[in-house]
């Protein structure tokens, strides 16, 4: 496998773990009015928007590799 193949596979990896991490916050913090209080809503809207684009970087990293394999 080439270098760069295994570069790119670490980072999907890395960044599937940060995504899922992020996806339980917010899960947990719309579940907790406490947890939501903390947070005012452009806060809470950023998050969700980097983790839109948190899953849409995830699928094509996910593409490259399935076309090279």
């Amino acid at each position: 496998m080439p270098d760069w193949l295994e570069r790119l596979k670490k980072e999907r990896d890395d960044l599937a773990e940060k995504t899922e991490k992020l996806h339980s916050f917010l899960t947990e913090v719309e579940r907790d009015d406490e947890k939501r209080k903390r947070f005012d809503g452009w806060q809470l809207h950023l998050m969700k928007m980097q983790f839109d684009h948190m899953l849409a970087y995830l699928q094509i990293l996910n593409l490259r590799i399935e076309d090279v394999e």
